[in-house]
């Protein structure tokens, strides 16, 4: 009898434990929705591309749009000045001059307004064609001018640096002339280099927005040598070019709504990353994440939360948290992670 009485115990205590075990695996693989999620905050960059032109701000108050910027813990803005090439192409002299006067004073007014709310801004411009070495006066200009800004001392905030936007790999003969326009490309970002090395503000950030696969991880891009700098992917080329600078950076467009896997965000800046920790220290990298809507859904985080955006965020930061090179993340766009649910 007491044998039976034993065996019947151990059956309702295992029993228990099974169904109580059942139950508790059941409730940790329910995900809990969170909520409220911040971008990391450990020195690093959060920043945000700006594409609007000064017309933005017409209907829109701009304290209210850099309430929310810094609200969301983004610290620095990607503000595009390609309005300004605009300007310079108006003919008649007047007008011109008019124009470029109300645009300094807009200009002047957003990084004053973005200071006050601890925003650094950085000059963004950018086309596919500027590759060229017909069309890249543009962004020389455009240098020239950030330059030339920040050397105004009626100016009392100055811009960060500059983020050049130019996409070579868009241009139509690409595919059979592409170590040509690549050199272009680089010798383009040379004088950049040199431009500010030499000028009286040496301590500009620059900093060119490149996909992930410049590092030639999918064979899109040949390696190739470029000035003495041996035999290597575009990537690494430009990356040397930025590290004769005191502060530089790449904003790799690594665009994935996914951290892992070997398609994932963390595994397609892996490369660039211990390149730049080892060969390019004065080179940041920044993880840019997409948010407009895309053909392919998992290049961008349309559809999906800013919570989501900032868990990926921070689950990048806490992979490369100690790589001296990587330097924040960046979102694209600025607009378009605002109208994403929280």
């Amino acid at each position: 009898m007491k044998y039976i009485i034993f065996t019947l115990a151990i059956v309702f205590v295992v029993g228990v434990y099974f169904i109580l075990g059942g139950a508790f695996n059941h409730m940790s693989n329910q995900q809990p929705k969170i909520l409220g999620a911040t971008f990391p905050a450990e020195n690093y960059e959060i920043s945000a591309y700006f594409w609007e032109s000064s017309d933005y701000f017409s209907n829109q108050n701009l304290d209210e749009f850099l309430n929310f910027t810094q609200s969301q813990g983004i610290n620095s803005i990607y503000l595009s000045v390609d309005e300004y090439v605009d300007i310079t192409e108006i003919k008649n002299v007047n007008s011109r001059n008019e124009k470029l006067s109300t645009y300094d004073n807009y200009l002047n007014n957003f990084l004053t307004e973005a200071g006050r709310n601890g925003i650094k801004v950085y000059a963004l411009s950018g086309n596919k064609d500027w590759a060229s070495k017909d069309l890249n006066y543009i962004p020389k200009m455009i240098t020239d001018y950030v330059i030339s800004y920040n050397n105004n001392p009626t100016h009392n905030i100055k811009f960060a640096g500059l983020n050049f936007d130019i996409e070579p790999y868009s241009l139509n003969n690409f595919d059979t002339q592409k170590v040509k326009i690549l050199t272009d490309y680089l010798n383009l970002a040379s004088w950049m280099v040199d431009r500010i090395k030499n000028s009286t503000q040496n301590n500009l950030s620059l900093g060119f927005s490149v996909p992930y696969w410049f590092d030639n991880e999918n064979g899109t891009v040949p390696d190739f040598v470029w000035s003495d700098n041996g035999k290597k992917a575009v990537g690494y080329h430009l990356m040397d070019i930025l590290n004769k600078l005191q502060n530089s950076f790449l904003s790799i467009m690594d665009y994935r709504n996914f951290t892992g896997g070997m398609d994932g965000s963390i595994q397609h800046a892996e490369d660039e990353i211990r390149y730049a920790d080892v060969n390019a220290k004065n080179v940041k990298i920044i993880i840019a994440q997409e948010t407009t809507k895309q053909d392919i859904a998992k290049t961008s985080f349309y559809g999906k939360s800013r919570t989501e955006l900032k868990l990926a965020a921070v689950d990048i930061s806490n992979y490369f948290v100690k790589d001296p090179s990587f330097g924040g993340i960046a979102i694209h766009q600025l607009l378009s992670y605002k109208s994403l649910p929280e």
